[in-house]
């Protein structure tokens, strides 16, 4: 059984450092949606909650106002209730959210914010000391950042995660990741790709030798040809608690082939899905669907999106490459360069929507 002592720390409330900064997102977000109604006087704001009574309740605190967006920014420990202050994550969403708002969607926002709670709280534990990032490089200051969406109330929800799960995939953690390979056949594969890059450089920059080899004996053994399959990297947590089952009848006709494992290493990026090679910095970053929900958005990756990313990227650049203003200014933009689709529907006859891609 997984054992995690969320309360952890150094002298720190971590739990209540989660606490204040979900309930002054949440609120920060209902106030510029214009979701509440509100009342204020210079930095000092009021909205009305409703107990379980059904009578209503004042939340008080303090604020600032940014110029951008004019966004509502709520001073740190500044809520309170009733004029005592709030501590109490549970009352706080019972009042404000579950008793004002009884759509179905209210229920699944507060399992998000509970789970950025516990999420946030576990990812606190790793934070590192604070430093100089000018010797850093991009990968490393990817595990080094730890806040999340700024502005989002369920801002680290991973929903689909258990708190394992987070430790071994959040980029907090900094943990090695070893995705799962694939070998598809050609006719359930949509594939795209920019014009300067080539299928086999590009495996090249992610898989030795030594398991390129390995995989094309899986492929031969399975009585498939080599040159008729696309090989697909799979997130490891996708292929544990989503695909297996989905695949089960395409692995049994060899529509698909299980490569296993590869021995390269890779580090995750905030967005979660996107990976960093460790064994060759030079190399393409993987983005791999991951059928959980983040920021109150799926992750998972759409075939239409997955072959139009190339080319949306190949189009953009030819405009900052032919604009003497961006190319002056050595401006660019991080390419998708390559994308490849598992279309499933068409063995298993299962909604569109399901896919898996990288």
């Amino acid at each position: 059984m997984y054992q995690n002592n969320l309360l952890k720390s150094n002298n720190r409330n971590l739990p209540g450092e989660v606490r204040d900064r979900i309930m002054r997102q949440t609120l920060e977000a209902l106030l510029f949606e214009g979701i509440v109604s509100y009342a204020h006087t210079n930095g000092d704001w009021a909205v009305y909650g409703e107990n379980e009574e059904g009578s209503k309740v004042i939340y008080t605190f303090k604020t600032t106002q940014k110029h951008s967006f004019h966004r509502i920014k709520i001073d740190p420990y500044s809520i309170k209730r009733n004029d005592e202050t709030c501590e109490d994550l549970y009352v706080f969403l019972e009042e404000l959210i579950q008793n004002q708002f009884h759509e179905n969607q209210a229920s699944s926002f507060i399992r998000e914010l509970l789970e950025t709670y516990a999420k946030d709280a576990q990812a606190l534990r790793v934070q590192q000391e604070p430093q100089r990032v000018n010797s850093l490089s991009f990968d490393d200051i990817e595990s080094l950042l730890i806040e999340g969406h700024p502005y989002h109330p369920s801002y680290k929800s991973r929903m689909g995660f258990s708190l394992e799960d987070n430790e071994r995939y959040g980029p907090e953690f900094n943990q090695s990741i070893f995705p799962f390979w694939l070998a598809v056949h050609q006719d359930f594969v949509k594939a795209t790709k920019l014009a300067a890059f080539d299928w086999q450089e590009l495996l090249d920059e992610h898989l030795p030798l030594e398991d390129q080899q390995r995989f094309i004996k899986y492929i031969e053994d399975s009585g498939q040809a080599p040159e008729e399959m696309y090989w697909i990297p799979v997130h490891p947590w996708q292929w544990e608690n989503d695909l297996q089952s989905k695949f089960l009848q395409a692995i049994e006709n060899h529509s698909v082939v299980l490569l296993g494992r590869s021995s390269v290493s890779y580090q995750a990026h905030q967005s979660l899905r996107s990976l960093t090679n460790r064994n060759y910095s030079e190399s393409t970053y993987l983005k791999l669907p991951l059928n959980i929900t983040n920021t109150s958005s799926s992750r998972i990756l759409a075939s239409h999106t997955i072959q139009n990313a190339a080319k949306i990227s190949e189009w953009l650049h030819s405009i900052i490459d032919e604009d003497p203003y961006f190319k002056d200014d050595s401006f660019n933009i991080l390419r998708e360069v390559a994308g490849t689709a598992f279309e499933y529907k068409k063995r298993l006859n299962l909604n569109k929507s399901n896919y898996t891609g990288t």
